[in-house]
């Protein structure tokens, strides 16, 4: 599953609903300002404009750490994921660990019987800017585009060669979940970096079905390595692990 080739990415994806309580406080804000007689007619343009620069604010927000299956599925395959299995997504209880140097968060968890999915999101604890990799690829994979792009290198770029370009740390990230060892045939795993760096780790299960509980229990294991971008071969500085 994993793919070197970057498509470019449709932010329309990212953009959530707004919640009713927002949307509630800016209609609020707006209809003051239609009627509010003693307002003139310059304030009136300035806080209709600091509605707008606050709506297109919140859509950025909305955006930032927030992709996920739909958006793996919709990059790389170019094809849809049924509501039925948005609404389990969605539904996912979040949870945050600190692993080393790195934030990572359970974004999603689906199962259906035949296939288990797990996505974390991976991303620098201190806001700093590093180069995020998965584990199973090779530190001379050349770069997707569009980490190319954010870290402003050229596209034949390695990641070796990015990370000692620039100057900033390469980390390697494992992310799975294990369940019991007659259920699972095969495990697959991808990854999708978003315009901040951050990385959407993929786990896919093919599971038996017909032996599958209703309620499927598992340990999500997550480890992060910091290479060693001076050395020409993978080498590892320092290494963080965690399981849930």
């Amino acid at each position: 599953m994993n793919m070197s080739k970057i498509e470019p990415f449709d932010l329309q994806k990212a953009f959530h609903p707004m919640p009713d309580a927002c949307r509630a406080a800016l209609m609020d804000t707006a209809r003051s300002v239609q009627t509010e007689n003693r307002v003139n007619r310059t304030l009136r343009r300035v806080l209709l404009i600091a509605v707008l620069v606050l709506l297109a604010v919140m859509a950025v927000a909305y955006a930032v750490s927030s992709l996920g299956l739909v958006d793996f599925f919709g990059r790389y395959y170019h094809t849809s994921v049924p509501d039925a299995a948005r609404t389990e997504l969605s539904a996912t209880e979040q949870k945050a660990y600190s692993v080393g140097p790195l934030n990572i968060t359970l974004r999603e968890t689906l199962a259906d019987g035949r296939l288990v999915y797990v996505t974390t999101d991976a991303t620098p604890a201190d806001g700093s800017t590093a180069l995020i990799q998965m584990s199973n690829s090779d530190i001379g994979d050349q770069l997707p585009a569009s980490e190319a792009t954010r870290l402003k290198v050229p596209e034949s770029s390695t990641f070796l060669e990015a990370a000692k370009s620039v100057g900033v740390p390469l980390y390697t990230v494992l992310s799975y979940l294990s369940i019991e060892d007659d259920m699972s045939q095969e495990e697959m795993q991808d990854i999708l970096w978003d315009s901040d760096g951050s990385a959407l780790l993929v786990d896919m299960l093919i599971t038996h079905p017909e032996i599958m509980p209703k309620t499927l229990s598992g340990t999500l294991h997550l480890k992060v390595v910091e290479i060693n971008t001076s050395s020409v071969e993978y080498a590892e500085v320092s290494s963080w692990e965690t399981e849930d």
